[in-house]
């Protein structure tokens, strides 16, 4: 069942991204409130109180950014993200995109045109006569 949630939070995270993140930023911010009034109880000053739990409770920053690597599909994103800035870039350069896509076209017609001839004449060459089984017994 721990996996149906991991993939429940994964899903929201991609889809409501700033919702969920509201949500952490204002639970990590709970916890460190939380360790620095549990600091101030324990006799030390507000400020000393703080930097105890900042101390304490690590970089948030990192915190942060580990916990959203944990809950969403990172590579999703950096895969669309990368998609976008391709498109934008062949789109302000049309001139690079024309003669991308007719070198990828001239370089991709020839081979698609010999594969078939070089399948059929690697395959011929390799024929093996396949063996019959007689349908008498040794013993016969």
């Amino acid at each position: 069942m721990r996996w149906l949630t991991q993939l429940a939070i994964r899903t929201k995270m991609l889809f409501g991204r700033g919702v969920h993140s509201a949500r952490l930023d204002d639970e990590l911010r709970f916890h460190l409130e939380r360790q620095v009034a549990e600091n101030i109880a324990a006799g030390m000053s507000a400020e000393e109180a703080r930097y105890a739990a900042l101390r304490a409770f690590g970089n948030p920053a990192l915190t942060r950014e580990q916990t959203r690597t944990t809950w969403s599909w990172s590579w999703i994103e950096s895969v669309s993200s990368d998609l976008r800035y391709g498109v934008r870039m062949l789109w302000h350069s049309p001139g690079f995109t024309l003669i991308a896509v007719l070198v990828m076209a001239l370089a991709s017609a020839p081979m698609s045109r010999s594969s078939p001839w070089c399948a059929a004449c690697c395959s011929s060459r390799c024929r093996m006569p396949i063996p019959t089984v007689s349908s008498r017994s040794a013993s016969g």
